[in-house]
Parts: structure tokens; sequence; C-alpha cells
């Protein structure tokens, strides 16, 4: 389900590239990846759980770590698609185009 949802986010951004060469979009997509990627790698080593965990009584930070970094990812593609879309309204252009 991730893996079907992650190519659906994908697919605005190479849509932009394949019609105008804009390599925006595909940049904060990327960002947006290396992000979300870092978040699955804290939480998979478990990297915050021994040093947060057992100083500050965090349950589970690798955890919440993970999903602090994927809306920090989001927001970044956010921007990307909102500068897009701005940038495509100031040509005249709607979004069927």
């Amino acid at each position: 389900m991730y893996v079907i949802l992650g190519s659906l986010a994908a697919l605005p951004a190479f849509r932009c590239w394949y019609l105008g060469g804009d390599f925006g979009l595909v940049t904060d997509f990327g960002i947006m990846v290396i992000i979300n990627a870092s978040g699955g790698d804290i939480y998979a080593t478990h990297l915050l759980d021994k040093a947060i965990g057992m100083n500050f009584g965090v349950p589970d930070p690798s955890y919440l770590t993970m999903h602090v970094l994927a809306v920090v990812g989001a927001l970044f593609y956010e921007q990307g698609l909102i500068s897009v879309h701005r940038d495509s309204l100031s040509k005249g252009l709607t979004l069927s185009a």
C-alpha cells in the first residue's frame, strides 16, 4: 500500500517534468524521498530508542521521529506543488493543460 501511494505521489512531478522540462517539482519530490527515507532508517535501526527513550522516558521516539519526518517531507513536496500551480496559473494554463 505504501509503494502504491508513494508512486501516486510521484505522478505530478514526473508529469510536470515530461510536459515542460521543469525539474523543480522533481527536485522537491527527491527531497521528500530523502527526508522520508531518513525517517524510515531511524525507525528501522531504532537509533533514538536507546538514546532518548532511556533518558527521557519517551515511548518509541524512533517511531515518532519517522512520522514527524514524513510530515516534513510532505510539506516540502506540497510547497513544490503549490509553486508549480501558481506558475501555471501565471502562464494562463489550467490544470488540464
